[in-house]
């Protein structure tokens, strides 16, 4: 079961505080992962900020500070001293607790169709990988998730280096220090029934790039010991939770079963070479090595693989695919992209600069346009429902 978030806003701390509670131990309420709000301020700061939010539970007087930051369907329910005709859902506030929980769960079928709507859980799934280290997957798929955001995407970052760099560009939100990946993993294993919940206490928000992430892991080893399995059990979660449209895999730059079956989870498994000579040996025999050792499994990810071209020294070169890569639309104009040469990054000192480049940007919007939502659909559409119950499948 997936779990829904839920914002209580009402002027009493105290009822807010024992309403939370009740939701947080009742077995009934296991669907709902509460935020309060005692401030009409506050509630408009956290939605305005991006914060996930599938029902708002509110009093009256908090409607008028939020009606120019929600869109028109995001669902609300008001919470009233006694029944009412006001025009929207309406919970009254002073009643038994089981019985206010009980009309909560009703809406969970409005906020379904909504999601329906929208396009439901049907997220689309990017993975980034590179032949060597130092290519600059990190800065492509935070630029991606960035832009992506920008362009109104629900979009969800997951970096699975060991050595996870990408707190540079992250504004770490402060919070529970023991809701992160860590505890994601373990309930996984120990209390899988308790996941969904678990992942929406274990995600963090970035605010200035409007995308979700996870904390930086203390130790690389955790990633070091990652299985396949719970690899693709915290993929299938953030999939089925239905929150994200996008969700970008920052791979570790070794050919793996991790990346291997990650890879064949995703959509679009982008990998990132350079032009020299050595650049393209190394990606040759990591795809006789994948073809080696999965088989079947690897033919059908090099089937949907894409090849990028970062340029390492010399701007001017024409951007082609690699071979050895499966081409999409062959022949057109649409599969040759390359990242380009940003001289100004030489000597960067602020690891933002590297969000901030026209150029680099425009070649970002090109593999989005051509590469994740080609005009009248999306990459592999068709494969995401297979998708689902494949890592389910796995991960159970």
């Amino acid at each position: 079961m997936r779990t829904y978030s839920l914002i209580v806003a009402a002027r009493e701390q105290e009822y807010v505080r024992r309403l939370a509670e009740y939701m947080r131990d009742s077995p009934a309420a296991s669907g709902w992962q509460v935020t309060a709000c005692t401030k009409p301020q506050s509630l408009r700061q956290y939605i305005k900020s991006g914060y996930p939010a599938d029902l708002l539970l509110i009093q009256p007087e908090f409607q008028a500070e939020i009606d120019d930051v929600t869109g028109r369907d995001m669902p609300i329910v008001l919470l009233v001293p006694y029944t009412m005709d006001a025009g929207l859902p309406c919970i009254v506030q002073y009643q038994a607790l089981p019985k206010l929980v009980q009309q909560l769960n009703r809406q969970i079928g409005r906020i379904g169709r909504e999601m329906e709507r929208r396009g439901g859980d049907d997220a689309l799934v990017l993975s980034i990988f590179s032949t060597m280290g130092g290519m600059g997957k990190t800065t492509l798929a935070v630029n991606l998730a960035k832009e992506a955001a920008e362009q109104g995407k629900r979009v969800f970052y997951f970096n699975l280096e060991p050595y996870n760099a990408s707190s540079l560009y992250l504004q770490e939100q402060q919070g529970d220090s023991e809701e992160n990946l860590s505890r994601l993993l373990y309930v996984l294993q120990a209390q899988p029934q308790q996941a969904s919940r678990q992942l929406a206490s274990s995600i963090r928000h970035d605010v200035a790039l409007g995308i979700d992430y996870f904390a930086p892991a203390a130790s690389p080893e955790e990633r070091l010991k990652l299985s396949p399995r719970l690899a693709l059990a915290v993929l299938s979660e953030l999939v089925s939770s239905g929150r994200y449209e996008l969700i970008i895999l920052d791979l570790d730059s070794r050919l793996d079963e991790v990346a291997s079956e990650l890879m064949g989870a995703s959509h679009l498994p982008l990998w990132l070479t350079g032009g020299d000579a050595t650049s393209r040996a190394k990606l040759e025999l990591m795809l006789q090595h994948g073809r080696s050792r999965w088989g079947g499994a690897f033919a059908a990810i090099e089937h949907k693989l894409r090849t990028l071209q970062v340029y390492s020294l010399q701007p001017g070169r024409k951007a082609h695919l690699l071979p050895g890569a499966a081409q999409h639309a062959e022949g057109t104009a649409e599969t040759e992209i390359s990242l380009p040469y940003i001289s100004e990054w030489r000597n960067h000192h602020d690891p933002l600069q590297l969000l901030q480049s026209p150029l680099y940007r425009g070649t970002v919007q090109r593999i989005i346009r051509h590469w994740l939502w080609p005009e009248g659909g999306r990459a592999d559409a068709g494969e995401s429902g297979a998708f689902v119950a494949r890592a389910r499948q796995a991960a159970d």
